[in-house]
Order: C-alpha cells, then sequence, then structure tokens
C-alpha cells in the first residue's frame, strides 16, 4: 500500500489527468465541428 503522501499526489495527478483530458476533447471536438462546418459550407457554397 501506497503511504498518505504519495496516494494524496497519485489521487491528484488521476483527476487533473481526467480533467485535462476532458477539457482537451471539449475544446477539440468544438474546434473540430467549426472546422467543419468552414470546411462544408466552403465546399457547398
Amino acid at each position: 500500500m501506497l503511504n498518505p503522501i504519495e496516494q494524496r499526489k497519485w489521487i491528484s495527478n488521476y483527476f487533473f489527468g481526467r480533467i485535462g483530458s476532458f477539457i482537451f476533447i471539449k475544446t477539440y471536438v468544438s474546434n473540430l465541428r467549426c472546422f467543419l462546418k468552414k470546411s462544408t459550407s466552403e465546399f457547398l457554397g
């Protein structure tokens, strides 16, 4: 079993990793959607 300090470090790393990936995915998806809208409008128009 990990000692309390290591455990706390691991938990904070885990949560920050989850939050960071969530934010990254959200921004990536919104950027991708915007890019697709632009490209489709250029393609159609």
